[in-house]
């Protein structure tokens, strides 16, 4: 487990993991994640998956259930936290 979690925190402290981050970042957390940026980068998700855009409280059992489902099968987007690109990470800096 030790040598399993060596290489892995080697790889992603590695340049090309460091020189792609703030992608995933903006797609995840970012500008990327809504609108039309996240439509431009084939990242969109069915509208329930988003936090906040279905108040399971007063819905009828059967459509909670569905949507708890659904959240528990596919998980929900985290809320937006960036709404302008992430920058880089400055090279160098993952050694």
């Amino acid at each position: 487990p030790h040598e399993f979690a060596s290489k892995c925190r080697q790889a992603l402290e590695s340049e090309a993991v460091s020189a792609a981050l703030h992608k995933w970042v903006d797609l995840i957390f970012g500008h990327k994640q809504r609108g039309a940026a996240a439509v431009g980068a084939d990242n969109v998700f069915c509208p329930s998956a988003y936090e906040g855009a279905v108040e399971l409280e007063g819905l009828p059992p059967d459509d909670r259930r569905v949507l708890e489902l659904q959240i528990n099968e596919f998980g929900q987007i985290p809320l937006q936290l960036f709404a302008a690109p992430h920058p880089r990470r400055l090279p160098g800096a993952a050694s």
